[in-house]
């Protein structure tokens, strides 16, 4: 395990009560000519099995997920602070979609760098592993109006509460796992003020050192 991750899961695992330091603030760029950031918190959901990448959701038709799209990755950073251990994460990597299947092409293109995840990874079966780990009022709310739309365009307030009930592995098209695969971690550590920079190899090979904070 890297050197971060094991310090990242030791944070979470001692703050495990507080629900709170699941979130994170993530930025994208909104593109075309007159490019702008765009920066959201979203919850984290999990690490991709053995591997650093890290998992959260989206809905393919928010913002975020129109920004990231899909068979491609963006630049995209996150800055993590865990208030109670006066620890901040900051990592910088690139993102991509697994939404629902295409039966014309492969789940997720291969990744970047060594050894991110097996080649036998089953995207299919984690996207519906991540549904069902919702909670139903959360697997609702892809089945509503699309993120964004303006109240009047709905005609009333959506009322989430009679939208059809999501069962077992029937996921929402809607639904899609972000996956962030880092290459560069900022740890600062203000309890000790020290601050390390953790950087990732073509190799998969993971190097740090510490930086003034």
């Amino acid at each position: 395990m890297t050197v971060w991750r094991r310090e990242l899961l030791g944070a979470l695992e001692r703050q495990r009560g507080d629900r709170s330091a699941l979130f994170y603030a993530l930025a994208t760029v909104e593109g075309g000519s007159n490019a702008v950031p765009r920066v959201r918190y979203v919850v984290h959901r999990n690490f991709l099995g053995n591997t650093d990448c890290l998992l959260t959701t989206t809905d393919m038709r928010s913002e975020k997920g129109k920004q990231i799209g899909v068979a491609q990755r963006v630049p995209v950073e996150l800055a993590w602070y865990i208030s109670a251990e006066r620890t901040q994460f900051r990592i910088r990597g690139q993102a991509f979609l697994v939404g629902a299947p295409d039966a014309t092409a492969k789940d997720v293109v291969a990744p970047q760098t060594e050894g991110f995840w097996p080649e036998s990874q089953n995207w299919s079966a984690e996207r519906v592993h991540m549904w069902q780990s919702l909670s139903p009022a959360m697997q609702r709310s892809f089945l509503g109006p699309p993120p964004g739309m303006p109240m009047s365009s709905t005609g009333s307030e959506p009322n989430l509460e009679n939208t059809t009930e999501p069962r077992g592995d029937n996921v929402s098209p809607n639904f899609a796992i972000l996956v962030i695969e880092p290459s560069e971690v900022d740890q600062l550590d203000l309890s000790s003020f020290r601050r390390t920079i953790y950087t990732r190899e073509s190799t998969g090979v993971w190097t740090q050192g510490e930086v003034v904070p």
